[in-house]
């Protein structure tokens, strides 16, 4: 039996959450199983983007995520597929043209928009990964589903029963810098906790904690940012935590977003 040969284009490293959530992980289990062929047809080195246009015109489905379209745009890969049968999925996991101004990526990604609204419009399917996503982008095109994240169950599991809380509570937060703004919102919280129960509880940072609170010994840095979403998998199961805060912003953007944290940590 012919398996059906899918290839994807992403601007992110294939180890990255971004790329291995949406699609590096789904497709490998498929292409173990056997269902399909999944072609690796390009990949991200040193800053630049190589792509192996022989596999991809033997692709039949070319999925193509996010950001890659600021590197080629929508018309550019339609030319270099002379096959016109062979489908374009666009897949879009965040609502990248609506980015708060605070946030860190918003000018890179004001730049990248003129080239996300083609794919969006022109694409024989979009994929996106909440309803949010879904209902912000349907004017664009009829042919858009939603394929909520899930957690790999062979990064995952199995997990190691942790103790039960005796003597301290320990909290994390876990989170790029681009996530200043959402813990600001739980910051004084924190720091009132840490004032009452000064020996009950401790906060774990994985990432950047906020200059008021790294003073305090009762404040504890993890790890810096790990790129590689696997070996971030494997860190996270190692902690022995109580609670785990995922603060957020009420913004357009915000309200788009998947449960994947909470997935995560569940």
């Amino acid at each position: 039996t012919r398996k059906f040969k899918i290839g994807f284009l992403t601007a992110d490293p294939k180890i990255t959450a971004c790329a291995c959530l949406r699609l590096t992980a789904p497709l490998e289990h498929l292409h173990a199983r056997k269902e399909i062929e999944h072609l690796a047809v390009c990949d991200l080195a040193e800053g630049r983007l190589k792509i192996d246009e022989p596999l991809l015109r033997q692709a039949q489905v070319v999925v193509v995520q996010r950001g890659l379209a600021a590197f080629v745009p929508y018309q550019v890969l339609r030319r270099a597929i002379p096959n016109p049968t062979v489908k374009i999925v666009f897949e879009l996991d965040d609502a990248l043209t609506l980015l708060p101004r605070s946030h860190q990526a918003y000018q890179h990604f004001q730049t990248v928009r003129p080239h996300l609204e083609p794919y969006l419009k022109n694409a024989d399917l979009v994929t996106v990964s909440t309803p949010k996503l879904k209902e912000l982008y349907s004017h664009f095109n009829e042919n858009i589903e939603v394929l909520p994240n899930t957690v790999d169950a062979a990064v995952w599991l199995p997990v190691s029963s942790k103790p039960l809380c005796v003597g301290k509570l320990t909290i994390l937060f876990s989170g790029t810098v681009t996530h200043e703004h959402d813990l600001a919102l739980v910051e004084r919280a924190i720091e009132r906790i840490i004032r009452e129960f000064p020996e009950r509880v401790e906060f774990l940072f994985w990432g950047d904690a906020p200059a008021t609170l790294k003073k305090l010994r009762q404040v504890k840095t993890v790890d810096v940012f790990m790129p590689n979403y696997k070996d971030y998998a494997a860190r996270l199961k190692t902690l022995s935590v109580d609670l785990a805060l995922v603060p957020l912003e009420v913004l357009p953007f915000n309200q788009a977003k998947s449960p994947i944290k909470w997935l995560e940590y569940s």
